[in-house]
């Protein structure tokens, strides 16, 4: 299911990305306020233990290692809703809004590792030329990130190994999470 999505998922990216990098600043500025950002993200694992190792000792199976709460760099494009004062006049130096984030996969043959979404909050920095366009930003959202190892069927922590087991199986599954997410655009 998921390489479904990844599968229509990877044009759009792709897309967004040449033309991100292979045109000028104006079209930053008429792409429908949309806005490209690089951050770092502490994800939260949500479902069973991300296990990076176990091994069985005296007969009970004891994980070696887990990452249940990583640090990801994403790319995430977003776009922001500025508030307005009372008076009606635009604030123009923060914006809300939505994000989607993607963290590209590994040399281990995955196209996107995680991707996810969220509410961004922006603080816009005066920059030189009257450029506004960049800001720190944060956020929070919910992701999902593909090919986690965990423990096998049967298999659980604390617990003997199930009859006929000589060995630790993994098996590897898409993990949904919550992130929080610090990020910069330009």
């Amino acid at each position: 299911m998921y390489q479904n999505v990844v599968r229509q998922i990877m044009p759009v990216c792709l897309i967004l990305a040449q033309l991100l990098f292979f045109t000028g600043a104006s079209f930053a500025e008429e792409f429908a306020g949309i806005n490209f950002g690089v951050g770092l993200a502490l994800t939260f694992k949500h479902g069973e233990n991300r296990v990076e190792s176990a091994s069985v000792q005296n007969g009970i199976v004891r994980v070696d290692k887990e990452s249940n709460r990583t640090p990801k760099v994403m790319f995430e494009t977003h776009y922001f809703f500025q508030p307005r004062h009372p008076n009606k006049e635009a604030l123009t130096n923060w914006g809300i809004g939505p994000f989607v984030a993607i963290q590209p996969g590994d040399s281990g043959g995955k196209v996107i590792d995680t991707y996810g979404l969220g509410v961004l909050i922006g603080f816009r920095k005066n920059g030189q030329n009257g450029n506004t366009r960049s800001s720190w930003n944060i956020g929070v959202g919910y992701l999902v990130t593909t090919g986690v190892k965990i423990l096998g069927d049967g298999i659980e922590e604390g617990q003997p190994l199930p009859a006929g087991e000589k060995d630790v199986r993994y098996k590897e599954t898409n993990q949904p999470g919550w992130m929080i997410m610090a990020s910069f655009s330009w």
